[in-house]
């Protein structure tokens, strides 16, 4: 009873993963299909494409540069994340004078926004909020930086340049800096323009910006500026092969189960 059991399941389990094969060869063509059926405009908008997919294309332009209201500074990109590290100095030892200094990651992670634009065409903050901020911003205003009292101090670790945002008092070119404990140096993760001069975006077009399609993902911008069909080849993603391998998978997993089951239901009938 018990291997009938187990045969059952596996010949279960076998159209569970048919099943999931069919789901991903569906999802596949539908984001192909969104691409191809989405209108072509370039550089250009028009009223008669709202509330359509769209297709843009141009060179990126910072409309507006993203303000941190904290730390009063600009910057020169449509999103950034401030992050924020808290010293701990510690004695080495009761009677040490010496300490251990370890900078802390805090939970700190505030999102601040500026206004992007492809050609003419502005984004909305939905879009601007899917790019990849994964670059490290060192490119500031200095006079911005001594209105707030702070200034930039790069640190390297394993050959890899780290900058942040110390208390201007600090003389940061001494070999030991005088930091505090408890202190705290801030940083930015945000989205380089200088890597994406011209792009090609899918998404939709409301009111006279683009708005991201949540069945895309974050597959909405591509670097270069691509035709049509050469932004439908984008998604010309391998879902079949991933499709055919399940459902290999399926048949082997069912013809096991088959198989065990049938084993059974005959040695059930000797007895």
């Amino acid at each position: 009873m018990k291997e009938k059991v187990i045969a059952g399941l596996t010949i279960f389990a076998g159209v569970v993963v048919i099943v999931l094969g069919i789901v991903i060869l569906i999802y596949g063509n539908r984001l192909k299909k969104i691409v191809k059926n989405s209108t072509y405009i370039g550089e250009t908008i028009s009223e008669e494409n709202n509330e359509k997919y769209v297709i843009a294309t141009g060179k990126l332009t910072l409309a507006t540069p993203a303000h941190d209201e904290k730390l009063n500074i600009n910057l020169n990109t449509p999103i950034a994340y401030r992050k924020s590290q808290v010293l701990k100095k510690e004695l080495k030892t009761t009677n040490s004078t010496e300490y251990d200094s370890t900078w802390n990651v805090r939970e700190e992670n505030e999102k601040i926004n500026g206004e992007l634009k492809v050609g003419a065409i502005t984004l909305s903050q939905e879009f601007i909020d899917k790019l990849s901020t994964t670059g490290y911003y060192s490119e500031y205003n200095e006079e911005e930086l001594k209105t707030s009292k702070l200034q930039l101090y790069k640190e390297d670790v394993n050959e890899v340049s780290q900058y942040y945002l110390v208390d201007s008092s600090h003389d940061i070119s001494a070999e030991d800096i005088d930091f505090i404990n408890g202190e705290i140096r801030y940083y930015f993760t945000y989205y380089n323009l200088n890597d994406h001069p011209e792009v090609t975006i899918v998404g939709k077009q409301v009111d006279g910006k683009i708005y991201p399609i949540d069945e895309l993902g974050n597959k909405i911008i591509f670097d270069g500026i691509l035709d049509h069909k050469e932004t439908i080849k984008k998604f010309n993603n391998k879902v079949w092969i991933f499709a055919v391998v399940t459902f290999i998978i399926a048949g082997l997993i069912i013809a096991w189960g088959v198989f065990r089951l049938r084993e059974e239901l005959m040695l059930t009938k000797k007895q």
